[in-house]
């Protein structure tokens, strides 16, 4: 009688154990849905799913850029993750530097790929025509044997490709000794061309070849594009050469000395590459060319004058937002419950200061992961009477920038001051939902680095004031 009674109490509790496995089989965790947070990379296509057609091909298009080049990489992100996914293929683009010998570029680019996941260290002494390529088009095979690609592609990053053109001359074409590019020089016999360094893509056995290959190793030095068609050449390898001529060609407007040539001319719409973007300029003319800031949507929080009167007033405050909305992390699956308090915090800067601001959205990427109770980035207002008008501050973060109309020069001259507020509010809540108000306002500089857990630990139980105001203007 007794066991038969132990027997019965111990019963109950198997149950619960045979329903909790059943339930939540994954190495006894129960983790929702909701508190996954999203590791793809802004540089990736979206993955398919059991709804969407199946990818026709996968690509891994490498960008060969330098660690210390973080606004180019910056610039690179957004300008890929404003195109449109391209139909049915995966285009992986991923930044490849050589072995990171500096301190600040080990911890700098270390935040990059926390944030991102979108860089490839090679072991390699930083090059550019002394055997960089063979080591990463030797490597890849190794780093995705488990997931082969179809296509291995090397491009520069001054180069801009257009994702959907690209997946579309790719699909048709072989998926074995591919070489695919534009065939330099022009006017030049055809058994001793080879795909210019902008941009060219191989076949995955071709890759696996050059990593199965010793004596290549032997044999890196010297322009890198004509090196890498040498060895297809002399091997009798990539013979299914496809040439995009006139889609594949270096930047050109009239404001540059040089001519129009078979591999330079003005912007194409059916463009697979730009190349020589070189600065500032050639990116935003080419982006603005190709509609990348269509997605920016009328705003309190910013001015932007798209075609700006010429000569351009570099002097005007004017910084375009991400494609992105903003990522409160809520919605991201880091917290479920609501915030003790939200914080808008402004970081005064410029808007030629990319690169700043790239590294300060790395920063507070990750440490945001680890805040239960973080600020958010939505702009709101605060209650106010009907002739008193709310001064909101700046945010500067990767969701989308606040700007004012002021000159930068007075930044110590009553910059963002009473008489030059960024943005007046005729009326609480104006363009934004209900209950978006925030509880505090801060200022900071972008030299200036907070570490928001700690913030919000000094902030929570505070005495929540309201938004400063002053007289009707």
């Amino acid at each position: 009688m007794k066991k038969l009674s132990s027997s019965l109490l111990v019963l109950p509790f198997l149950v619960l154990a045979v329903i909790y496995l059943l339930v939540s089989p994954n190495d006894f965790s129960i983790v929702s849905s909701r508190t996954r947070c999203n590791d793809t990379p802004v540089t990736s296509t979206p993955s398919t799913n059991a709804t969407e057609p199946t990818a026709d091909f996968r690509l891994l298009l490498g960008v060969v850029t330098r660690a210390e080049l973080y606004e180019r990489r910056a610039l690179l992100r957004l300008a890929y993750a404003l195109q449109p996914a391209p139909a049915r293929a995966v285009i992986d683009v991923r930044f490849v530097v050589c072995r990171i010998t500096r301190e600040e570029d080990a911890v700098l680019v270390a935040l990059e790929i926390i944030a991102h996941g979108d860089i490839i260290v090679l072991n390699c002494t930083e090059n550019m025509d002394d055997g960089k390529t063979h080591t990463y088009f030797s490597g890849v095979p190794k780093l995705f044997a488990g997931a082969p690609y179809d296509y291995v592609g090397k491009t520069d990053d001054d180069s801009y490709y257009r994702l959907g053109a690209l997946a579309d001359t790719l699909r048709d074409k072989p998926r074995r000794d591919l070489y695919h590019g534009f065939l330099a020089p022009c006017h030049t016999d055809p058994g001793m061309q080879f795909m210019s360094g902008m941009g060219y893509i191989v076949s995955w056995d071709v890759a696996a070849w050059i990593a199965a290959t010793e004596e290549l190793k032997n044999d890196v030095t010297g322009p890198e594009d004509e090196v890498f068609g040498r060895w297809l050449r002399s091997s009798g390898k990539g013979m299914n050469r496809y040439g995009e001529q006139t889609r594949m060609y270096d930047y050109l407007d009239g404001e540059m000395r040089d001519g129009a040539n078979c591999f330079r001319h003005a912007l194409v719409s059916d463009t697979v590459v730009v190349h020589k973007l070189k600065d500032r300029l050639k990116w935003a003319r080419t982006l603005r060319f190709f509609n990348a800031t269509q997605g920016l949507r009328t705003s309190m929080l910013y001015h932007v004058d798209m075609q700006p009167a010429s000569p351009p007033v570099l002097a005007t405050v004017c910084s375009v937002p991400a494609a992105t909305t903003n990522q409160h992390l809520a919605t991201n699956g880091v917290y479920t419950a609501s915030p003790d308090f939200r914080l808008l915090l402004g970081a005064l800067t410029r808007a030629d200061l990319y690169e700043r601001r790239a590294r300060s959205s790395a920063s507070l990427t990750r440490s945001n992961r680890r805040l239960a109770a973080p600020s958010s980035t939505s702009a709101s207002s605060c209650a106010t009477s009907p002739r008193r008008r709310t001064r909101c501050r700046w945010r500067s973060r990767s969701s989308p920038t606040a700007t004012s109309s002021c000159s930068t020069a007075r930044l110590h001259r009553g910059y963002g001051q009473r008489q030059d507020p960024h943005l007046l509010l005729d009326h609480p809540g104006a363009g934004m939902s209900a209950g978006a108000r925030y509880d505090y306002v801060g200022k900071t500089d972008d030299d200036t680095y907070y570490r928001p857990p700690a913030l919000a630990d000094a902030l929570r139980g505070k005495a929540q004031a309201t938004c400063t105001t002053g007289p009707d203007s």
